[in-house]
């Protein structure tokens, strides 16, 4: 018996990557066109022109290029909001009230780009953040301002996913890697300009531009995504279409959904509050963790009930190189988080610089980030190998991070600089493969659910993690070195302020050592993850992309030559 369940869980496992060999491919009789994978980079039309594909990359890359955007531009301007608003009370929500829905949400778009128009589920994100950003924009109080960040939090949360999807259904699998990855450097390039632009408009304009900008750009996504996206006659799943309403919802899992939901917004509360503007001990606090259990235990419980129907699949999950990826993801984004906000307060704080020159310095590891990511891509789409870049490429992140422990006040231009390549180069080259991995193992039905799964577990690793070390570490360092200032003037000058606060040179320059010491334990955590994540990847299977998508092609010619029924 536990045989058996053991092999029907292994053919499980095979019809998501759409290796099941319970019917033949390659010589053998072939499975149905339902469960066979149809990777093409042809529309309903014929194959796509270099000037479509390259208008659909451009629609994608911008798509998620004001997702990526928002989450970092708001840095620098949140100064001008708090002035304009009084509202140094909120400031915690300006972030928070973005990461929260963009988290909560990716399960929910993972079924939705699973069983839905991807084009349309897409478009409707592109709306939905647009809405939050216009509100974000006129908003004439600190409470409205913090809605629209919530609003479009819940749009971006689908627009990185809507990408992969569409990628999923309209390029060939052996190409998919660059483009892929051509995407993913939004990130990297939204980190390297956004407090740039923040900064520029909060000084020269009005910080409402950080938001009104998004307006266009996605008005321009809309129109081209509308004109120029065809998808394929097998991107609709017609199971799915002949089903019942009630049948719908039950595959898309709404109860499931709502409790991870609310489990995502207790933990991200919890960890915004506990330590901050609340104690760790406080009721509030720990009602937020006891929800968290609860929810979370009512989720798994939900999901074992659905079986195939779950938000996450437990079978999926049990997929050794999906696993391995979401546990990468977890644990390599939180580098990628810590170091976006904490080198920039670093140049600000040890080194003096303004907010300007300090993300203008940040370029030393977001552009060669960039180069990393566009790099892999391209070696992977030309070799088809992934799993070598992913070993390299984390190791060689993991020295960066090691590298970060010995900035002090005084570290040189020349030697920062290469520790910021280094770091930036590292993890470039293989923050974005793991997606390359949800497109080796499972068929085009399953990705959107795993790329919801590691969409997830990014997000996740977003958690103020590091910013409860930094300010724990912050409040201890200022009470032995600066014991005559007291630490909430200190949070409150922040590093725009020191000088101002500083009655003389010598308080001065403790005060920046203060923050030094802050940041020197800070930095300590990614050495930690990153060393995590590079052992998840010695876990991943080794695949030939390149492979795979041609047993894909043949698998598919095989069903399109068997004869229907109607013909024997």
């Amino acid at each position: 018996m536990a045989d058996t369940d053991a092999t029907e869980k292994d053919l499980d496992v095979q019809k998501m990557a759409g290796t099941d060999t319970s019917n033949e491919i390659n010589g053998k009789e072939a499975k149905s066109p339902d469960a066979v994978p149809t990777d093409s980079i042809r529309d309903n039309k014929g194959e796509k022109s270099n000037m479509s594909l390259f208008l659909l990359m451009a629609s994608l890359f911008l798509g998620v290029f004001v997702m990526a955007l928002d989450q970092t531009i708001v840095g620098t301007a949140v100064p001008a909001i708090t002035t304009q608003f009084n509202s140094l009370d909120d400031i915690a929500w300006y972030g928070s009230g973005y990461l929260l829905t963009i988290t909560a949400f990716q399960p929910t778009f993972g079924k939705l780009y699973k069983f839905l128009d991807v084009k349309v589920v897409f478009m409707a994100c592109i709306l939905i953040f647009e809405v939050g950003s216009i509100l974000c924009a006129a908003a004439p109080s600190s409470a409205a301002f913090i809605v629209g960040r919530a609003i479009a939090g819940a749009g971006a949360a689908g627009l990185f996913q809507g990408a992969l999807a569409i990628i999923t259904v309209t390029i060939k699998l052996d190409k998919r890697p660059l483009c892929i990855s051509i995407v993913t450097s939004t990130f990297a390039v939204s980190v390297a300009i956004g407090p740039v632009i923040g900064g520029v408009f909060s000084d020269k304009v009005t910080w409402r531009w950080c938001f009104w900008l998004n307006v266009p750009i996605g008005g321009v996504v809309l129109i081209l995504i509308f004109f120029i996206l065809r998808l394929p006659s097998h991107a609709k799943d017609p199971k799915f279409q002949s089903l019942s309403l009630l049948g719908k919802l039950q595959r898309l899992d709404p109860l499931g959904s709502l409790f991870i939901i609310g489990a995502v917004v207790s933990i991200l509360l919890a960890l915004q509050w506990g330590g901050q503007s609340k104690p760790w001990n406080a009721s509030t606090v720990i009602g937020l963790f006891v929800g968290f259990a609860l929810l979370l235990g009512v989720f798994i419980f939900i999901q074992l009930k659905q079986g195939e129907n779950a938000t996450f699949s437990l079978t999926l999950l049990s997929q050794r190189s999906i696993l391995a990826s979401a546990l990468f993801s977890f644990f390599f984004s939180m580098p990628t988080y810590v170091y976006g906000y904490y080198i920039p307060l670093y140049f600000q704080t040890a080194k003096g610089t303004s907010a300007t020159e300090s993300g203008t310095r940040f370029l030393a590891l977001a552009l060669p980030q960039v180069f990393g990511v566009v790099l892999s891509g391209a070696l992977v789409t030309a070799i088809g190998i992934y799993v070598p870049f992913m070993i390299v490429g984390t190791a060689v992140g993991l020295v960066g991070c090691g590298l970060f422990l010995m900035l002090d006040l005084d570290t040189p231009r020349a030697l920062w600089a290469v520790f910021l390549v280094i770091c930036g180069t590292g993890t470039g080259i293989s923050i974005n493969l793991p997606y390359t991995v949800v497109q080796a193992v499972l068929d085009e039905t399953h990705a959107p659910t795993g790329n919801a799964v590691l969409q997830f577990m990014f997000q996740l690793g977003g958690l103020s993690i590091g910013q409860t070390i930094f300010l724990n570490q912050l409040k201890g360092s200022a009470k032995v070195l600066t014991p005559s200032v007291p630490y909430e003037v200190i949070v409150q000058a922040g590093a725009y302020n020191l000088r101002g606060i500083a009655t003389s040179d010598e308080l001065y320059d403790q005060l920046r050592q203060v923050y030094m010491n802050a940041l020197h334990s800070t930095y300590i955590f990614p050495v930690v993850v990153a060393g995590l994540a590079l052992v998840t990847t010695f876990a991943l299977e080794h695949k030939n992309i390149k492979v795979i998508s041609k047993e894909r092609e043949e698998a598919k010619a095989n069903v399109d030559k068997k004869p229907s029924s109607g013909d024997q």
